[in-house]
């Protein structure tokens, strides 16, 4: 088959469309399918949303709800001077967040001297 070479339109049917526009629009193809009517009600739909509801959903979901939660607690290092430790602090938050499967920004550490009375032991 032969392709025109030219971008003026042609009078045949070509297999790629030219490149100016045509004098005169075409026809609009009518839709194929109808839309389905809205509902009164939202539908039940067994795929999560993009945002979260107000309200619980009448029947358990496939994905668990993340609940807040705080823990709490005191560890105790051995080994380490008290001024190493504070200028690694970041090492401490880190490996806490890494083990409890969290953020970084959601860990708090606070390192006590040897001996302070808040609870004994090294520092932590």
């Amino acid at each position: 088959s032969h392709m025109p070479t030219s971008s003026a339109p042609s009078l045949a049917p070509t297999l790629l469309p030219s490149l100016v526009p045509t004098a005169t629009p075409s026809a609009s193809p009518a839709p194929t399918e109808s839309t389905p009517d809205p509902t009164p009600a939202p539908t039940l739909s067994p795929r999560p949303t993009r945002a979260p509801s107000a309200l619980p959903t009448p029947v358990p979901t496939a994905i668990p709800t993340a609940l807040q939660f705080v823990v709490t607690g005191d560890l105790s290092f051995g080994g380490i001077a008290y001024d190493d430790a504070v200028e690694n602090e970041r090492v401490f938050v880190v490996a806490i967040a890494l083990i409890l499967g969290v953020h970084e920004d959601r860990v708090v550490v606070v390192i006590h001297r040897p001996g302070d009375d808040r609870g004994g032991g090294g520092g932590r």
